[in-house]
């Protein structure tokens, strides 16, 4: 990690402070945070002080981004005693006011208000065991252990209940040992032995424990010094070959030796000997870890050492920030390669090696000008930088020389540069100070007086490949450098804007112009423009860049990155998955990945899945994106200002902060690859938790269910991404993006499977996740008896109703048809009694008319005049009398009553043919006998109805009437090849349909039916069908 150089100075250095140490080791004792402060100031000084070092000789200390969490972020207590990172991927704290779980957004909390079975709230020691087990180990509590979900204690050790149990370790045969301020214990198979005591062991406080190179041999860190079992026997190091320690906080066994934190500082036991660690002596060392074979990390009541094993000494690092508290408990390293410190009064910290370096006030740049806007590096590889206001800065062998007005710089605010290789000289753009170029140590300025410049304000700088400068300014458009004099270009000429912000040139000699109000592209003396208007997600343009297929990337302020290839525009926004709209600068990396800045940071996302984007293959990106997270000291990039990054020589990525520079190696950027566990924490029901998450069972009606649900990645926790489905409600994933809570309202009864997965901050996704079944249970009025039930009444309610119009109806038609045949019935006797009395009456009375004028003509004294008039009384009563015949038969047909039926209806056909020019056929079956005699009426009034239709209104030649007998009916047929008619138009006249209504209403009184085939043109038939289980006579 360190070069040669820097190693033997900072030797060199710890051994000087050894020495003065030694002489100061009264006032060591009584101050060693002191000492400490000391250790690391000088330290910090060799690095900074190796000016003439070249880039590739120095090695800055190790920086790690610090973050710690406190009371108020959860944690229950800020007296951390133990950390432990169980198998499932949780980090368990333990601290002296309670037991708590970390996700790595938030904490669990396990107490003696809401976990009975924990005794004592001041937890002292965690330790997992090969099976997954968590154990416990709390002052005045005993031990117990959480397994499966659940806390228990396991039988057996009850029997410490009431003890303090300050260290925890299994042996490899899967004993469990037990150290307590009084005892050690072994436990195995439910049995406990008190170690101690079997082996004469005085009583004394145990604080480690640690299995030796062979099964059979037991460490142990006591109050009193260090202990070794071995075959059940205790051997004691003899403290005479060297000091032995007293107080033994710690054990760290590895093949260089047994090492102990002790009171005193760091042992090593190797040989039979205790050597002590010089670089920590007389400080309290309470934990230690290896961090690999040449380093291990020493948690200490003044501090935080990385030790140097061979040399003993403390290695110089670097904090992203001040931890709140100095004095620490214990340290380990969780999977992800993060380091996890309990503090004595300041909580919980994390400390994780950064991805990238900071140059700000810490590294020279002033404190009061850590505002970069530009940055580029010239010919010779320095790194040049503008400061807003304050200067110009040349970073030369990590050191950093600053330029000002007192160095001759005209303007300080310096907000472009362009380092031209052709002419060995710095070309700087200035706010309000025009341009300046910087040559041999001399600063030079160019404005509208000397050079014609149009603008105070330079904001983009470039040099194009025939030679050309090309300057851009913020209200003076477009300058073109020509013989010591600028040319102009601004919208009278085609520029889109006069407000430019970037100049590049693409392969094919193109300028590429980019401006507040959209994208000029310059080529063969002709601008074409790009707008909103035509595309552009956003007229405010920051960044071009053409990549190696011809496309071109557009970053804009507010409107995202673009895309623009064969003259179509695609859009990546927020909404696309990007963490900002703002896109102040774009660099592509020797592995296709493209980067850029922005408001909320740097982010990566690789040309293949932009463009897999683009031709619809995937519905979002997921870019990569460094912040504070990842060791900047503010996550905001500056834009407006040309170049606002650089990739220098050595494919190191720059770019500039509010806060100084920053500066990634893409090449150094490891993938965390480590597939995040999932899990579901917590399910709410309408502001009630559930205790069981096995299988939720839900009821119908239910306004809010929560699901809590985690990603474990330590990381960048903040970063981690989720996607859910409820199965068999969503069409799909929900993208949650960070959110950690799914909620759901008013579900249906059913069953639906809640399905999460998760990704790291590197996008590393674990595709299985975790599910939860869920049931919800319908209410009553839901059920399918109940659905059946209210079908089953629906379709009865249905039936009775259905059976009651019914009645109603066949009520109506038996009303109707009794009411029909009432009124036939009267008809029919008002017809017989009219019948009768014009028989009787006025037919006898013409008959007495006619007799007298024939007795009258036998007087032979008439006078010839009177005989005439006598003559014709006699003519006219005899017309009188045959039509009073024709008319009472009508009225009444005496036939029915002297032939019968079949005779009668065809006496009836023939007379009427008798009378008309219609040719009729008939063929009727015998039916005498079958109908009562009102029956026999009715049929009869049927066929006359008819007759008189067809000889009134149809205009046919022929005419057929059949009636046969078939099958227990009686099928009536009359038909004619007359003119027919619209059934429809003659039902609806009132006066002309009568007839057909009464030929109806008789056919339903004899329980027939009757339907009548017409249309103009094509004759008429009825056909009437009577069914004769109601008329056979029995």
């Amino acid at each position: 990690m360190f070069s040669e150089t820097y190693t033997s100075s900072l030797k060199t250095v710890a051994t000087s402070i050894h020495d003065l140490l030694g002489g100061f080791r009264n006032l060591l004792r009584t101050s060693s945070r002191l000492t400490l402060l000391l250790i690391f100031s000088l330290a910090t000084q060799v690095n900074r002080g190796q000016g003439n070092i070249t880039e590739k000789q120095l090695r800055w200390p190790i920086s790690y981004v610090a973050d710690y969490w406190g009371i108020e972020n959860g944690l229950p207590q800020s007296s951390v005693t133990s950390i432990v990172q169980t198998r499932d991927g949780y980090i368990w704290v333990g601290t002296t006011g309670g037991l708590a779980r970390f996700d790595g957004i938030s904490f669990t909390v396990f107490d003696a208000t809401n976990t009975l079975i924990l005794h004592s709230n001041r937890i002292f020691k965690l330790h997992e065991d090969r099976a997954g087990t968590l154990w416990i180990g709390m002052e005045r509590g005993g031990i117990i252990c959480y397994a499966d979900g659940k806390f228990q204690l396991p039988k057996g050790l009850e029997k410490l209940r009431d003890e303090t149990v300050t260290a925890i370790n299994e042996d490899s045969s899967g004993a469990l040992w037990i150290g307590t301020e009084n005892w050690l214990f072994r436990f195995k198979d439910g049995e406990l032995e008190n170690i101690s005591q079997l082996t004469g062991l005085s009583s004394r406080a145990i604080y480690s424990i640690i299995e030796g190179s062979n099964q059979n041999s037991v460490w142990v860190g006591t109050a009193s010094g260090l202990i070794h079992f071995e075959n059940g026997h205790v051997k004691t190091p003899d403290p005479s070959r060297r000091a032995s320690p007293d107080l033994v906080n710690d054990l760290l066994l590895t093949e260089n030796g047994l090492y102990l934190a002790t009171k005193a500082g760091i042992f090593r036991f190797y040989d039979g000997k205790f050597i002590l660690n010089k670089g920590l002596r007389n400080l309290e060392v309470r934990a230690l870890y290896k961090e690999n074979d040449k380093l291990l990390w020493a948690a200490t009541k003044s501090g935080l050492f990385l030790i140097d094993t061979e040399t003993g000494e403390p290695v110089s690092y670097s904090l992203s920030k001040e931890l709140p508290d100095r004095s620490f408990t214990t340290v380990i390293r969780d999977r992800e390669n993060n380091l996890w410190i309990g503090m004595n009064t300041g909580g919980l910290a994390r400390l994780k090696v950064a991805s990238l370096i900071v140059y700000g006030a810490k590294q020279g740049l002033p404190p009061s000008a850590q505002n970069v806007v530009p940055i580029t590096q010239d010919w010779e590889g320095n790194i040049w930088m503008g400061l807003a206001c304050g200067g110009l800065a040349r970073l030369v062998n990590e050191k950093f020389e600053i330029y000002t007005s007192k160095d001759g710089l005209p303007n300080t605010c310096v907000w472009s540069l362009f380092a031209d290789e052709k002419e060995k000289s710095l070309w700087i753009g200035t706010w309000n100070g025009g341009l300046v170029r910087f040559k041999d140590g001399k600063f030079t300025r160019y404005n509208s007086q000397n050079s014609g410049l149009t603008g105070k304000v330079v904001l983009a700088i470039y040099r194009d490949r025939k030679g050309t400068l090309w300057v851009g300014t913020y209200d003076g458009g477009l300058n073109r450098f020509v013989n010591g004099r600028f040319i102009a270009y601004g919208k009278k000429d085609g520029l889109v804007s006069e407000d430019i912000r970037f100049i590049t040139e693409d392969s094919s000699g193109a300028l590429w112009i980019g401006t507040t109000g959209g994208v000029s592209k310059f080529e063969n003396g002709q601008f074409i423009n790009y707008t909103t208007e035509n595309g552009l997600s956003s007229n405010h343009v920051r960044a071009i860049y053409e990549d190696s297929d011809g496309v071109i990337w557009i970053g804009t302020y507010g409107g995202g990155l673009n895309r623009l290839k064969n003259g179509h525009f695609t859009h990546y926004t927020k909404q696309e998955g990007l963490p900002d709209n703002t896109i102040s600068r774009i660099i592509e990396d020797e592995e296709g990945n493209l980067w850029m800045s922005g408001n909320r940071g740097i982010l990566r996302i690789n040309r293949r899945e932009l463009n897999d984007f683009a031709e619809g293959i995937v519905d979002s990106v997921m870019p990569i994106y460094y912040d504070n997270s990842d060791g900047m000291q503010t996550r905001e990039t500056n834009g407006g200002g040309q170049p606002a990054g650089w990739r220098t020589q050595d494919g190191r990525l720059w770019f500039p902060t509010l806060k100084g520079a920053v500066v990634i190696d893409p090449r150094k950027i490891k993938t965390n690859k480590l597939i995040p566990p999932v899990f579901i924490e917590e399910v709410i029901i309408d502001k009630k938790r559930i205790e069981n998450l096995e299988n939720i069972e839900l009821t119908s009606g239910v306004f809010n269910l929560e699901i809590r649900y985690t990603g474990l990645s330590f990381v960048a926790p903040e970063k981690t991404r989720f996607k859910y489905m409820l199965e068999g409600y969503d069409n799909g994933w929900v993208d949650a993006n960070f959110r950690r809570t799914a909620f759901y309202t008013n579900l249906p009864p059913g069953d639906f499977r809640f399905h999460v997965i998760a990704a790291n901050n590197d996008g590393v996704w674990n595709s299985k996740g975790t599910t939860l079944q869920i049931k919800v249970l319908p209410r009553f009025y839901q059920t399918w008896w109940f659905y059946t039930s209210v079908i089953s009444a629906v379709l009865l309610f249905i039936f009775i109703i259905y059976g009651i119009r019914i009645a109603h109806l066949k009520q109506l038609n038996e009303t109707q048809a009794l009411f029909s045949r009432k009124l036939i019935e009267s008809q029919e006797n008002e017809r017989k009694r009219i019948a009768v009395e014009l028989h009787d009456s006025l037919g006898q009375s013409l008959i007495i008319i006619k007799n007298y004028s024939a007795f009258g003509l036998k007087q032979s004294s008439n006078e010839p005049k009177i005989t005439e008039q006598l003559n014709k009384i006699i003519a006219t009563a005899t017309q009188a009398l045959a039509e009073v015949r024709r008319i009472s038969y009508d009225l009444r047909p005496s036939y029915l009553e002297q032939l019968g039926l079949k005779e009668a209806i065809e006496a009836m056909i023939e007379k009427i043919a008798e009378s008309s020019e219609i040719n009729f056929f008939f063929e009727i079956d015998d039916l005498d006998g079958l109908f009562s005699e009102g029956e026999e009426i009715t049929l009869y009034r049927i066929v006359q109805e008819a007759l008189n239709n067809i000889v009134r209104h149809s205009g046919a030649t022929e005419a057929t009437v059949q009636i046969k007998r078939n099958k227990g009916s009686i099928i009536l047929t009359i038909s004619d090849n007359g003119c027919g008619f619209a059934l429809e138009s003659q039902l609806q006249n009132k006066r002309s349909h009568l007839g057909l209504i009464s030929i109806k209403e008789r056919t339903r009184m004899l329980g027939g039916t009757c339907s009548i085939r017409t249309a103009k043109g094509r004759g008429t038939t009825i056909s009437i069908d009577i069914a004769m289980n109601h008329h056979l006579k029995k």
